[in-house]
């Protein structure tokens, strides 16, 4: 999970408890915005599922105010749109080879569609599930074991780990 709070938009939203601090905005026709995420131990291979959380910041009389296209590593993986102060998150199914062991980069562009007078929409967060070997990163490891009896993770270059089974997260 990815999410930097960093735009509060507490307007935009109908609950009071509400998570309203969102990661950055896009006014549609200003071009793309990049936002690094990480994969780390990425093998380049079967599918991953990408979600990117998007709210609509700008209501007009139009069906659908926003069009947004959404690029990781500078390939189109999808578009969509929606309406008003909706939040709308786009799933989709990449290839495994699109993502690379480390930073990447998701595009994400508002687009300005005849008859729209103008849209606004914010990013809220990136999730991404991808192959990836056991290894740690910056001597951090959260790995699914997959109903491993044992497992392996590489690149610590420490000796004090320490692991926490959150099968039950009431009981870590």
């Amino acid at each position: 999970h990815f999410e930097e709070d960093a735009v509060p938009a507490p307007g935009l939203f109908s609950s009071a408890s509400a998570d309203f601090w969102l990661w950055d905005f896009l006014f549609a026709g200003d071009g793309p915005k990049s936002f690094a995420f990480r994969t780390a131990g990425a093998t380049g291979n079967g599918t991953a599922v990408l979600s990117v959380h998007l709210k609509g910041g700008s209501n007009t009389t139009a069906p659908a105010d926003h069009h947004v296209i959404i690029r990781v590593n500078g390939t189109e993986v999808a578009q969509t749109t929606f309406d008003g102060l909706d939040e709308k998150t786009v799933t989709v199914d990449v290839s495994g080879s699109l993502l690379v062991d480390g930073d990447n980069a998701l595009e994400v562009e508002a687009v300005l569609d005849p008859g729209v007078d103008y849209s606004f929409v914010y990013l809220d967060a990136i999730d991404v599930a991808y192959e990836s070997s056991y290894r740690a990163d910056a001597n951090r490891a959260t790995v699914n074991s997959a109903a491993n009896a044992a497992i392996l993770i590489d690149g610590f270059t420490s000796s004090g780990i320490v692991v926490f089974d959150v099968t039950d997260p009431a009981q870590p």
